[in-house]
């Protein structure tokens, strides 16, 4: 299948890389028809996966605990989402486009997240007791934050997110937050929830 210049959707199902390190995808094409490349890619060993080209619009990512998944140079709206294991990685969302982080259950202060300059990037996680350290999140550019509580109540100290303009919060648990950026409007679904 020639992804690189069909003027069909293209769907890399599984890419499975072991051995490597630093992994390099560019997924671009040349047919402006092309709206959308997915992959899944597994690199259970790689610590730095670099993502670019201009048309891939979905990235399902697993792979080694802290490593750095780099998605700044591409140039259209992407949604990465990451392994439900217990593993800590820093993303990079587009440096200009849109960017959607689905964090699963597992984003924690071990976590890094940034966002490039749009202004309609999306986090979405599924807490479950984390507190003052562990909740201690740092998420830069992404405007819009949703929240969904499981299990035990949390703790988040947003002291590290910078730039959000919404919080969502989902759920029926606690979930307390601290050192809260002004400005930031709280929508809340069926959690009882507080701002300190």
């Amino acid at each position: 299948t020639n992804m690189l210049n069909s003027t069909k959707t293209g769907t890399l199902t599984t890419l499975t890389a072991a051995g490597f390190e630093t992994l390099n995808l560019d997924l671009a094409s040349t047919a402006t028809a092309n709206t959308t490349i997915a992959a899944t890619v597994v690199a259970t060993g790689t610590t730095a996966l670099n993502l670019t080209g201009s048309k891939i619009t979905q990235a399902t990512v697993t792979a080694k605990d802290g490593a750095t998944i780099d998605a700044s140079a591409v140039t259209g709206t992407t949604k990465v989402t990451v392994d439900n294991n217990a593993k800590d990685y820093t993303i990079k969302g587009s440096a200009t486009a849109a960017g959607e982080f689905v964090m699963g259950t597992q984003l924690d202060d071990g976590d890094t997240i940034t966002a490039g300059s749009a202004t309609t990037d999306t986090l979405s996680a599924t807490v479950n007791g984390l507190n003052a350290t562990t909740g201690a999140l740092s998420i830069s550019g992404v405007e819009t934050i949703v929240l969904d509580t499981v299990t035990a109540a949390s703790t988040i100290d947003a002291s590290g997110i910078v730039g959000a303009t919404d919080i969502k919060v989902m759920g029926a648990l606690d979930l307390t937050f601290t050192d809260v950026a002004a400005g930031v409007n709280f929508t809340l679904g069926t959690a009882a929830s507080s701002a300190a």
